[in-house]
């Protein structure tokens, strides 16, 4: 287990000893070492349901294009881990801001972006929204960070195709909170399990997540 003191001018939790990114990326960290090694990252992606081939295209994106930046040293890594105590490393441009560049959530910038493009006052972003949102945040020159949000924003439309118009965002006892932190994300797999089971043997795909999204923390 790792030990992580927080980015300066950041007052830790008492529940917690990470940052709020590094919360939002535990689900890849099933051993909770601290690192992310390829593998993880192809066995969370699984768990949602995407093809051998999509999964293991997903996995080599992600590390190869984030690993170096996290590395401890000078040296990259062979291995294309993540180390998660310095994930804020890896953020990249052209993204919704929520996050600053230590790795501290910023509310306000969250609020707004789903204020922005949430047209129809819906609650969440569906496709539409998201390739609106990609444009909309695009800076100047950055083609890293613009192809990384749209590689993001594919990945949110292939997670939640077929299952709800409206992603990224639930209203949970009057309270926002996103879909794809570290224990939604791990609550999801599982729900995505036991609907791929349940759909299997009646021969009918779930129409919702509204009901699943109902107990995620």
């Amino acid at each position: 287990m790792f030990h992580n003191h927080g980015p300066a001018g950041t007052a830790m939790s008492k529940q917690s000893s990470t940052q709020v990114l590094h919360q939002h990326v535990v689900y890849w960290d099933p051993d909770n070492d601290g690192i992310i090694w390829p593998q993880d990252t192809y066995k969370g992606i699984r768990a949602w349901g995407w093809s051998i081939p999509l999964t293991f295209l997903a996995a080599y994106i992600i590390h190869v294009g984030l690993s170096y930046s996290t590395v401890p040293g000078f040296l990259p890594d062979p291995f294309f881990r993540i180390w998660i105590h310095r994930s804020h490393k890896s953020k990249h441009g052209s993204d919704s801001m929520s996050f600053d560049n230590e790795g501290r959530f910023r509310p306000q910038n969250f609020e707004d972006f789903f204020s922005k493009y949430d047209r129809d006052n819906k609650g969440g972003l569906d496709a539409s929204d998201l390739f609106r949102a990609w444009r909309g945040q695009m800076m100047f020159a950055d083609l890293f960070g613009a192809s990384a949000a749209a590689f993001e924003c594919e990945s949110y439309i292939q997670v939640f195709h077929g299952r709800t118009s409206s992603v990224l965002m639930l209203r949970v006892q009057g309270s926002r909170r996103i879909c794809c932190c570290g224990r939604t994300m791990a609550s999801f797999a599982r729900k995505m399990l036991a609907a791929c089971s349940m759909a299997a043997s009646s021969r009918t795909k779930p129409t919702s997540i509204s009901e699943d999204a109902r107990g995620w923390a």
